[in-house]
């Protein structure tokens, strides 16, 4: 697994059945987040497919929501 991170995000990325997948983690404000599943093709990293998981989640409760967002990134077919 990859960390890419920026000023506002974090993006965790792994390939799996012939994609690449990832994690876009943004904050929210405050102590909230919101968290983007991605899928993209591995020459085609411009073109990728997302899916809102979550736009508010509580630090508290991020790790929980990990494995669902991992679920979800893994299900996104570009």
């Amino acid at each position: 697994m990859d960390l890419a991170k920026d000023e506002t995000s974090r993006r965790l990325s792994w390939f799996t059945e012939g994609l690449e997948r990832g994690l876009r983690i943004e904050s929210g404000g405050g102590d909230s987040f919101l968290v983007t599943a991605l899928a993209w093709r591995i020459n085609a990293p411009d073109d990728v497919t997302d899916a809102p998981v979550s736009d508010d989640v509580l630090l508290a409760d991020l790790t929980a929501t990990l494995e669902q967002a991992i679920d979800a990134a893994n299900a996104l077919t570009p």
